[in-house]
C-alpha cells in the first residue's frame, strides 16, 4: 500500500473509533473504557513489534511518557463526544496536530511560516464558530471544554513524538512504548477513581482500540515511505468521516455553522500540509 492510502486507512481507524465514542460511551465508564482500550491496544501493537525486532532505546521514554498524556486525550475525546454533537466536536477534538506544529516553534526552534499561520488562524476561528453555540448551556461548555483539553493533550503528545523520533527513536518503539504507558496509566486511573456502577461496553471498548492500533501502525508505516509532514494531516482528517456517519446514522443536524466549522478544521490541516 502507498504512503497516501496508509494515511487514508489511518483516518478511517481514527474517524470511526470516534464515532464508536459518539455512539456507545454515554453512559458508560470512561475510566474502565480507556483500560479496556488501552489493553486492546497493547495487544495488536506488541506482536507486531517483537516480529519486527523492535529495539528500545533512551528516545522510547519519550513514548512511554505519552502514554499517561494519550490516556487523557482519549479520556476527553470520549466525554465530549459522549456529551455533545460529533459533528461540532470531533473536528475541535482533532485539530491536536495544529497545536503539535505551533509547540515546535518555540521548543524545537522551526519556522512561523505564513503556511502555519494560517493554520492557526483557521483552528481559532473553527474553535470559536463551535464555542458560539457550546457556551450557551452549561452541560454544552463541558463537552466543548473536554474536546479543547483533547486538542491540547494530543497536540502536547504530537511534540513529544517529534522529540522521540528527533532523539533516534524508531515510530514503531515509540508506539510501543506508548502502549505500555497507556496501559499503565490507565490501570491507575481505575484502580484510583470512583466505582459508581457504571459499566464499559467491552466490545465497543475492545474495537476502539484495535482501531487506534491501526491509526498509529498505519501513520508510522507511512512514516517509512513518505515525509511526516505529508501524510499526518491526511492522516488526521478522521473528523470528517465522524462527521458524515453521525449525521447518516445517528441524525446528528448539518447546520450552516457546523458545517462551516466542518470547513474550517479541513483547512486547517491540509494549510499545514508540507509546511
Amino acid at each position: 500500500m502507498s504512503a497516501l492510502g496508509l494515511a487514508l486507512a489511518a483516518a478511517v481507524c481514527i474517524g470511526t473509533s470516534d464515532f464508536i465514542y459518539r455512539s456507545a460511551a454515554r453512559a458508560a465508564d470512561p475510566a474502565r473504557w480507556m483500560l479496556i482500550q488501552s489493553l486492546a491496544f497493547a495487544a495488536v501493537v506488541a506482536p507486531i513489534a517483537v516480529a519486527r525486532g523492535t529495539t528500545l532505546g533512551a528516545g522510547a521514554l519519550y513514548g512511554l511518557a505519552n502514554g499517561p498524556i494519550n490516556l487523557l486525550a482519549f479520556y476527553c475525546v470520549l466525554r465530549a463526544l459522549a456529551r455533545g454533537d460529533a459533528l461540532a466536536l470531533a473536528p475541535v477534538a482533532r485539530l491536536n496536530f495544529v497545536v503539535t506544529a505551533m509547540l515546535t516553534v518555540p521548543i524545537l526552534g522551526e519556522a512561523l511560516t505564513p503556511r502555519r499561520a494560517l493554520g492557526l488562524t483557521l483552528a481559532v476561528a473553527a474553535v470559536l464558530l463551535v464555542g458560539r453555540h457550546y457556551a450557551r448551556v452549561a452541560e454544552d461548555r463541558g463537552a466543548l471544554v473536554y474536546a479543547l483539553a483533547a486538542m491540547l493533550a494530543s497536540g502536547l503528545a504530537g511534540l513529544l513524538f517529534k522529540l522521540g523520533l528527533a532523539a533516534g527513536a524508531s515510530p514503531l518503539t515509540l508506539v510501543s512504548a506508548q502502549g505500555a504507558g497507556f496501559v499503565l496509566s490507565a490501570a491507575c486511573a481505575v484502580a484510583l477513581g470512583r466505582r459508581d456502577g457504571a459499566r464499559a461496553p467491552l466490545p465497543a471498548a475492545l474495537a476502539c482500540g484495535v482501531l487506534v492500533a491501526g491509526f498509529y501502525l498505519a501513520l508510522t508505516e507511512a512514516f517509512t515511505m513518505a515525509d511526516a509532514v505529508v501524510v499526518a494531516p491526511i492522516a488526521q482528517l478522521g473528523f470528517v468521516l465522524t462527521a458524515i456517519l453521525s449525521v447518516w446514522l445517528l441524525g446528528e443536524r448539518l447546520t450552516a455553522s457546523r458545517l462551516a466549522a466542518l470547513g474550517l478544521a479541513v483547512g486547517a490541516v491540509a494549510s499545514l500540509a508540507g509546511a
